[in-house]
């Protein structure tokens, strides 16, 4: 999947959130930490996490490797499919 890094950070964020929203009272232990949190604070703690796990990730491996991959989805800011790439080898 090829996004902008803007986009991806705040489908990761939004993403959290929504799951939080729908297990309340039943979250698991992972996330656990997050009930007593205001939405503010999830959404920090959330951009904070991507930002050190995720946004290292894709900048450390998955954009290194690209040029290698044998197909592309490109999504557009609001996360519908752009494009899709096929490489023929």
């Amino acid at each position: 999947m090829d996004a902008e890094p803007d986009d991806l950070r705040r489908w990761y964020v939004a993403r959290l959130q929504a799951l939080l929203r729908v297990a309340h009272g039943n979250l698991p232990p992972h996330l656990r930490r997050y009930a007593s949190l205001s939405a503010g604070e999830i959404a920090e703690q959330a951009t904070r996490r991507y930002r050190e796990i995720n946004e290292v990730n894709l900048i450390e491996n998955i954009q290194l490797t690209r040029e290698r991959a044998d197909v592309i989805v490109r999504k557009g800011s609001d996360h519908a499919v752009r494009e899709v790439l096929v490489r023929t080898r």
